[in-house]
């Protein structure tokens, strides 16, 4: 009966262990994917964004403020300047996420009937990280701005728990900058689709690739089952090449327009950005897939790297507050400098030669995956000669 039993049990485990590629994301990738994205999110606030202060007036009082503002949890000063234009700019290109303008007039203003005024900016490009900026900006001028008050009216000789109840707290004036209409189709669904049809061209890319290794295998150079792996690997960049202006014609010249999303203006200056995001795409795609001598691996590596794309890019939730690894990995994924290219160079109308930073790294990740690509092209050949 024992042996019976034991012969059944090794049966089914062999049936159930067949497919291996299944067994594979049942069992490793998806585990993985709940601890990694724990880690990278597990800490559940937003901590040390950095954030810029104009400080005009440069008085005792102003430094207070400013002290009141990095003792928040969730925003640290990155740079202090009397130069509005300069903390404009460093909120612009992403170097923070947040700039307070404190007035020359803000101690005098404390001392009148009405609330002193501080004028705030914050990148609502991204509204999760929008909208922790705005709170602790809030949050600090009126902590602030109670005891300035209550310090005002008891040298007034009104009573401590007169003043308190009396207290008219410092407000903040804060504004969207980017998103002025604060509308989420302004950027979301851009973002959405654009990642989602970047991350099907990279899978699809290594499931292309891959298979002309299995082919290879199975199938060695020289036997009227294969072509050359040139060959083939040149019909199916084709294949994706063609794809991807198929999509760009899609969707800003039909998709985009019809919905408002983009005027015809923006439409024509995202073109080149987002034809270099595809290239960059597909040509990862195809280097890392060369990586692979089965499609249905291939396949469940590429949604392991397309489907953190979204979130590691910092467009939903912000760079600053993710582990140092995930920020150096976010920097191989081609969206993660595609999105700064879209924002500042659609949206915002940015010149080309501020942008840089965003389409050189575009080029290094497309230079990459040619490299690869070269590599995995002359192993397969001798792979399939052997």
């Amino acid at each position: 009966m024992k042996r019976i039993f034991a012969k059944r049990s090794r049966s089914l485990l062999d049936i159930a262990l067949a497919d291996r590629p299944a067994i594979f994301l049942l069992a490793i990738v998806a585990p993985a994917l709940i601890i990694f994205l724990s880690t990278v999110l597990g800490e559940g606030m937003v901590r040390d964004l950095p954030i810029a202060v104009c400080d005009q007036e440069n008085s005792a009082l102003s430094r207070k403020i400013i002290a009141a503002l990095d003792a928040s949890p969730a925003v640290q000063i990155a740079t202090v300047t009397a130069d509005p234009i300069q903390s404009h700019r460093l909120l612009v290109n992403g170097t923070v996420y947040g700039s307070v303008t404190i007035p020359a007039d803000f101690s005098a203003n404390t001392k009148g009937s009405k609330p002193a005024m501080i004028a705030a900016e914050v990148n609502s490009l991204s509204y999760l990280t929008a909208g922790y900026v705005r709170r602790e900006i809030q949050s600090a001028c009126g902590y602030f701005s109670a005891g300035v008050t209550i310090t005002r009216l008891t040298k007034q000789g009104i009573s401590y728990r007169h003043a308190v109840a009396a207290a008219a707290p410092v407000t903040a004036d804060v504004t969207l900058a980017g998103n002025h209409s604060g509308n989420y189709r302004w950027y979301l669904i851009p973002g959405m689709i654009l990642v989602q049809i970047g991350g099907i061209l990279t899978i699809a890319a290594m499931v292309f690739t891959s298979g002309i290794v299995e082919k290879q295998i199975t199938h060695p150079t020289g036997t009227p089952q294969t072509r050359s792996v040139i060959n083939q690997f040149g019909v199916r960049f084709f294949v994706l090449i063609i794809a991807s202006l198929f999509y760009c014609g899609l969707i800003f010249g039909i998709v985009f327009p019809l919905t408002e999303i983009t005027t015809p203006q923006e439409s024509f200056a995202a073109l080149p950005w987002t034809a270099l995001f595809f290239l960059a795409s597909i040509l990862l795609g195809t280097g890392v897939g060369f990586l692979f001598n089965r499609r249905i691996n291939a396949a469940s590596a590429g949604l392991i790297i397309s489907m953190p794309a979204f979130i590691f890019s910092g467009y939903s939730y912000p760079q600053a507050a993710m582990p140092e690894l995930v920020k150096i990995a976010s920097q191989l994924m081609p969206f993660t400098h595609f999105m700064p290219l879209w924002n500042q160079g659609v949206r915002l109308g940015y010149p080309v030669e501020s942008l840089s930073r965003f389409w050189i790294h575009l080029l290094l990740i497309s230079c990459g995956g040619i490299l690869l690509t070269i590599i995995g092209i002359i192993r397969t050949k001798q792979r399939g000669t052997v």
